[in-house]
């Protein structure tokens, strides 16, 4: 293998169908005109490619055919599995790595090269990057990372201390590291990961030394395919050997790497530097829409009264297939206030599901980080400020309590309102009430996080109705981020109306439990689980008791029935005397069946 000299390295890209044409030119030519051209451009083409692709291949090959390696996959398999088969085809032992869809500075190889001449034992090199949307005069971000060593190791413990784009790498050390690994969204991070287990020395220059794509292009590109990628597995019993849906298990596959990521990393000291955060200024704050004119106006309003300056919020209003006037209300609001925010966006959301709304918006986003809100929710004047707070103090995701309110106030509905925050009725979840003023938990409503966090997870499974954002916390916990619960950021949610819109909600609920549990079971607490055993057990004392065994059932119907008037009566004199609390010995037993069946329901 040839030693590192000037001009003796390769270039390892993946090509793949989707890139679109110009953004490839626009790469080759920025590695074409570099002060020092590499000996070696390594193609892979992951899959086929369209006959536009190929044929600027072609051209390129033609025009150098010594310069350049082309190096076919017969099938799409992945950027881990494509520079796993590329990075063997070195003929140097240094390698640069380059994203087709991004432009390098002219000087990028010449310094990097120089780091390894001027430093024999270094092993990796990347630099800081900036972000821009369409072309590279529309800067949106900079993304720095820790330069030395030390400060390296430290970071890599939650997110990545290198821009993948950036980096220079032996091909020897990447090798004995066990080379990447076919595990999508997550390939870098275990790959450094594992470099700086085996000792690899490590390094980032300051200079940004690329242009990277960010924004939408970069979602509906890398974004919803890396989701598909992962659908690509061979599914057994399938005559062409490929899932044509998300394989649910592949799809937690990467979530699950990540966390061994996090796992590994603590095993080896690797410890998290919080201060080297970039600072969040500007935020996307997205709300998803059906049918909320009753609502949606409200919480609009709020927005206008933040206290955080609206000139660094972006709004995102995504209507799901309203068939009232909630998308005549985003329009005019965004005609009449548009001018006062940074961006408000009104998009549609063809899918109608939460997940596919909340797609739509990571993939329109153009800020530091993204704020979830529900049409339902309402904010006091600091929520945007005091979530930004808290990101800025060295959190990456967070979230507070949100209370439980009516709209109206009457006796039914205080009644109501009693039997949703109960914890005997719904309201266990910590987000739910005020605790401890910081903790870090499971999940939390109406969450921020910022940008990085959702370019490491991905997108949401729209395979989920309504249980999407416990599967996405679990994919943001498993990646190694933390989700931080600060009393501080309060928020307020509409109680449903009616008994009958509540016990509607709650089977929904529990059927989307159901199903979640072939899904992502890890992604559920115990508490979930209860009302559908509870319902299980229901059902198998009943027919025992059928058998002429009749005391399991009542026994159960007993105790349960005992719980249920004792709290009931503890609501009645919580509430002062509150006559319609008697009827929650009636509502706690409808909420819990409706869920259990629900759940039962979900699970067949």
């Amino acid at each position: 293998m040839v030693d590192v000299k000037c001009g003796e390295f390769s270039v390892l890209m993946s090509l793949y169908y989707k890139e679109k044409i110009e953004y490839f030119l626009d790469c080759m030519k920025s590695i074409l005109n570099q002060t020092l051209l590499p000996s070696q451009i390594i193609i892979v083409k992951d899959g086929p490619l369209t006959p536009e692709l190929d044929k600027a291949v072609d051209e390129f090959v033609n025009a150098d055919p010594d310069r350049y390696t082309i190096v076919p996959l017969a099938k799409n398999g992945g950027l881990g599995p494509a520079l796993a088969e590329g990075i063997q085809y070195s003929k140097f032992n240094l390698v640069a790595r380059m994203d087709t869809d991004d432009i390098s500075v002219p000087t990028r190889f010449e310094k990097q090269v120089q780091q390894f001449m001027d430093d024999p034992d270094l092993d990796i090199c990347g630099s800081n990057i900036i972000e821009f949307e369409g072309n590279v005069h529309n800067i949106v971000a900079k993304r720095e990372v820790p330069l030395t060593d030390k400060d390296i190791k430290k970071y890599q413990k939650k997110r990545d201390a290198f821009n993948h784009m950036t980096v220079m790498y032996k091909k020897n050390v990447v090798l004995r590291a066990g080379n990447y690994q076919s595990v999508p969204l997550t390939e870098d991070t275990m790959l450094w990961v594992k470099m700086i287990q085996i000792g690899a020395k490590c390094k980032n220059i300051e200079e940004p030394l690329v242009y990277a794509r960010a924004g939408k292009d970069m979602f509906s590109r890398r974004g919803v395919e890396l989701l598909q990628e992962i659908s690509k597995s061979p599914l057994e019993g399938s005559s062409d050997g490929i899932h044509k849906s998300i394989r649910v298990s592949e799809y937690n596959s990467c979530s699950i790497y990540c966390g061994n990521a996090a796992r590994e990393n603590e095993k080896h000291g690797i410890q998290e530097d919080a201060a080297s955060l970039v600072p969040v200024k500007a935020v996307t704050a997205g709300i998803i829409a059906l049918n909320e004119e009753r609502y949606l106006p409200k919480l609009l309003d709020q927005i206008l009264q933040q206290t955080y300056s609206l000139k660094n919020i972006e709004l995102i209003l995504v209507d799901s297939g309203s068939k009232d006037h909630t998308k005549e209300l985003m329009k005019e609001f965004r005609n009449k206030h548009g001018s006062k925010f940074k961006n408000i966006k009104v998009l549609d959301n063809p899918k109608k599901i939460q997940a596919g709304g909340w797609n739509v918006v990571i993939e329109n986003m153009s800020c530091d980080a993204l704020i979830r809100l529900d049409a339902h929710a309402m904010i006091p004047k600091d929520f945007v400020e005091k979530n930004l707070a808290c990101l800025n103090s060295g959190e990456s995701v967070c979230g507070g309590p949100r209370t439980n309110v009516i709209d109206e106030n009457t006796r039914w509905k205080k009644t109501l309102l009693t039997a949703e925050q109960s914890m005997f009725g719904s309201g266990i979840a910590p987000y739910r009430r005020s605790t401890q003023a910081k903790k870090y938990v499971n999940s939390v409503f109406h969450t921020c996080y910022r940008k990085e966090v959702i370019q490491r997870v991905g997108l949401f499974n729209e395979e989920l109705l309504r249980t999407e954002d416990n599967e996405y916390h679990y994919r943001v916990r498993k990646a190694g981020y933390r989700i931080c619960y600060d009393e501080t950021i309060q928020s307020f949610y509409q109680t449903r109306n009616t008994l009958r819109g509540m016990i509607k909600q709650k089977y929904g609920n529990g059927f989307w439990i159901g199903k979640t549990v072939k899904v992502c079971p890890k992604c559920l607490s115990l508490y979930h689980l209860v009302p559908g055993a509870f319902v299980m057990l229901l059902v198998i004392t009943g027919v025992i008791g059928t058998l002429g065994y009749p005391l399991w059932l009542e026994l159960i119907s007993s105790l349960y029935a005992v719980v249920s008037l004792v709290l009931s009566i503890a609501c009645l004199i919580k509430d002062k005397g509150l006559i319609t609390d008697l009827a929650l010995i009636v509502i706690f037993p409808l909420l819990h069946i409706s869920y259990g069946v629900g759940t039962v329901l979900g699970l067949i």
